[in-house]
């Protein structure tokens, strides 16, 4: 169906977590369980500005300090730019 109305392309968004970690000490953050029509595209935002431009991919390491926010989101994108946003 090529109605983006009548779709059945979807995508969810999964951050995974939750997430428990200490300033300095390296955690694995994992969004492979996302959901979605076609090849799935990540982007994290860890700093809490809103940007989703810190990382990409489905999991990453990330290293909290003493600056970093107690929330971090993942914005997935799939076929045809459908996306979800997971905190």
């Amino acid at each position: 169906n090529d109605d983006p109305l009548m779709s059945d392309d979807f995508v969810t968004a999964n951050a995974g977590g939750p997430y428990v970690g200490a300033t300095g000490t390296s955690l694995t953050l994992d969004a492979s369980t996302s959901a979605g029509t076609g090849t799935l595209s990540y982007a994290w935002d860890l700093d809490g500005d809103a940007a989703l431009d810190d990382a990409t991919g489905a999991t990453l390491s990330f290293t909290p300090t003493d600056a970093t926010p107690e929330l971090v989101s993942v914005k997935v994108t799939g076929i045809d730019g459908i996306a979800d946003v997971a905190t």
